[in-house]
């Protein structure tokens, strides 16, 4: 769960009667995401940079987007190879 106020157990009594909202919370164990950081940060982030990078026009049918995409990705994959290489000589 991220911190929005609809993902906290209190919202289940706004919703539900006191017993049905009880009975779900005994059900739920609940995880919250780092507030900094956590996976869907990161993908948001690279959600950006895809509509920034590479879709920052129209694209008229799907082939053409699949092979935009598919050329984006194999550039940022190439990018991160070479840091890792970079990365590891100073490691």
């Amino acid at each position: 769960m991220d911190y929005l106020n609809t993902h906290k157990v209190s919202s289940l009594y706004k919703r539900y009667n006191p017993e049905e909202a009880q009975r779900f919370r005994n059900k739920l164990k609940v995880h919250y995401t780092p507030k900094h950081g956590s996976l869907l940060d990161i993908a948001e982030i690279e959600l950006t940079l895809t509509t920034r990078q590479c879709l920052n026009r129209r694209i008229d049918n799907l082939d053409t987007l699949r092979k935009e995409l598919s050329a984006w990705e194999l550039e940022k994959l190439d990018e991160r190879e070479k840091v890792y290489k970079i990365k590891s000589l100073f490691s």
